[in-house]
């Protein structure tokens, strides 16, 4: 305003109120896809790509045309009308861009200091040592690896969990809202007990290393509908203490893949995966899934 010599007056003093209801509007928009995408995408970068480049996109369309609207407010007659205009445009456009350039590096940092970047490799957790009730701490490569990050309600979720550099007696469980199926261990287990969304393994390697594989398909329960997001969960305990499984944690039920495909703008191989695998898609939705694939988008 000082720049472009326009008084502070009651009129324009309003706009204060009317920038930050739509900055924060703009800003709650951003985060909350950055949310949703971070529980789907491996990285944080990805997530970003897909905010900015699909909300983002949204946002700059929105606020163009809303801009526009009180840029008419330039040809009024009086003079107040014409500062109004021209101010309430301009921070319109500054909190879109705020949203769309800025927002994004304060959501990296925020991820940072909450710790919420999805990793996989090695869990260090500690525990308490129930015998002696003092800390205990065990470090164990363990990694779960979901097959498919989305898939259709009638389609079965293939998992394996595989354990690195383990000695002595172990029990992997695993727990997840479905029935599992299928399941293979290697090397053979000492017992196996399944339950309603439990499995337990109970292996024994004796004073040998040895890596350890847990490979099984889960069924989704028939209530299962569009946009449901299951999540797995597993321990791994030794006479050591206890860990987390890491790696993959959650599988996405996709009913219309066109709208996933819209929602996210870009088709991605487990798109084209359950695309191909689908009955009720016809070729020439395929094809252009395909084309779009191929592509980039």
């Amino acid at each position: 305003m000082a720049l472009l010599d326009i008084p502070f007056n009651i009129v324009t003093g309003m706009i204060t109120g009317l920038t930050i209801g739509l900055g924060v509007d703009y800003s709650l928009h951003v985060s909350e896809r950055f949310n949703q995408g971070h529980t789907e995408a491996e990285t944080v970068a990805s997530a970003l790509h897909e905010t900015v480049t699909g909300t983002g996109g949204a946002l700059l369309s929105s606020a163009a045309t809303t801009a526009s609207g009180f840029a008419v407010l330039l040809v009024a007659i009086l003079p107040f009308l014409q500062s109004f205009g021209l101010i309430t445009a301009l921070t319109i456009v500054f909190a879109s861009l705020a949203s769309v350039f800025v927002l994004p590096s304060l959501l990296v940092v925020w991820e940072r200091v909450v710790k919420r970047d999805a990793g996989r490799g090695r869990s260090n957790i500690s525990t308490a040592a129930e015998s002696s009730g003092s800390a205990a701490e065990v470090n164990a490569d363990v990694t779960r690896t979901i097959h498919r990050s989305y898939l259709s309600p009638d389609q079965d979720i293939p998992v394996t969990v595989s354990l690195q550099d383990v000695h002595n007696r172990v029990v992997l469980r695993e727990t997840v809202a479905g029935e599992f199926a299928d399941i293979d261990i290697s090397p053979d287990p000492v017992a196996v007990n399944r339950d309603d969304g439990n499995v337990t393994v109970y292996w024994n390697t004796g004073d040998s290393v040895a890596d350890m594989r847990l490979e099984y398909t889960v069924e989704l329960p028939a209530e299962a509908a569009d946009g449901d997001v299951v999540t797995f969960e597993g321990t791994v305990e030794s006479s050591d203490g206890r860990c987390l499984v890491n790696g993959d944690k959650t599988v996405t039920v996709v009913e219309d893949i066109f709208q996933r495909v819209l929602e996210r703008g870009t088709v991605t191989d487990a798109d084209i995966e359950i695309a191909v695998e689908r009955d009720d898609i016809s070729r020439k939705e395929v094809e252009r899934l395909r084309r779009a694939w191929l592509d980039g988008n």
